[in-house]
């Protein structure tokens, strides 16, 4: 299952940042012939995390320019990435509010998402799938899921920075990043995780 260590590998640049409020996921910017850039939101949970990558993912692999049905494109691309339907069909079959959050764990993607994917793919009726979304907003799950695990942390720009501290003191780093020296570590992340 792709997360932030896959898209960087590929080549991304992904860093975890306060995005003004929990309404906006993730900033990207895809210019041809540079590295993809994503911004993600970093007060979001990791299962939200992971599939608002994976969305975004998705608009650069099939996206040039935004159209009308894009967002949706961009979720069936992150739904079947992350929870391909040939695996993921027979789990799906008769959702519970308790065996969503079994999934949630396997998966690692929301109960929310699970309950979509359930539906996208033909398997539960418009009447359960409405059922099970007031279930969910009942127990409150619209505002902070059960069963949270803890966000994957980008390590690229860590380690960049690890490197730079090699031979520079942190603030000529920040200079040359328009930063200053106690900024370093809230943008490029935790250089502990550089192994």
């Amino acid at each position: 299952m792709p997360g932030r260590f896959s898209l960087e590998s590929a080549g991304a640049v992904v860093m975890a940042v306060e995005l003004g409020g929990p309404r906006l996921d993730a900033l990207s910017d895809w210019v041809p012939g540079r590295r993809p850039v994503l911004l993600i939101n970093r007060s979001a949970p990791g299962d939200r995390q992971r599939f608002t990558l994976a969305h975004e993912t998705g608009h650069a692999v099939m996206h040039d320019m935004p159209g009308s049905d894009a967002e949706e494109q961009a979720d069936r691309f992150a739904a079947e990435l992350l929870m391909p339907a040939a695996d993921i069909r027979a789990a799906l079959s008769k959702p519970t509010l308790e065996g969503l959050l079994r999934l949630k764990a396997r998966w690692r993607v929301s109960a929310a998402a699970l309950l979509r994917r359930a539906y996208t793919l033909g398997l539960i009726s418009d009447y359960a799938y409405r059922r099970l979304n007031t279930e969910m907003s009942a127990a409150g799950w619209r505002s902070s899921e059960p069963a949270a695990f803890p966000a994957e942390q980008p390590r690229a720009l860590a380690h960049a920075l690890h490197q730079a501290r090699q031979r520079f003191d942190d603030h000529e780093i920040a200079r040359h990043t328009l930063l200053l020296p106690e900024q370093l570590e809230p943008t490029f992340g935790d250089p502990a995780v550089h192994d």
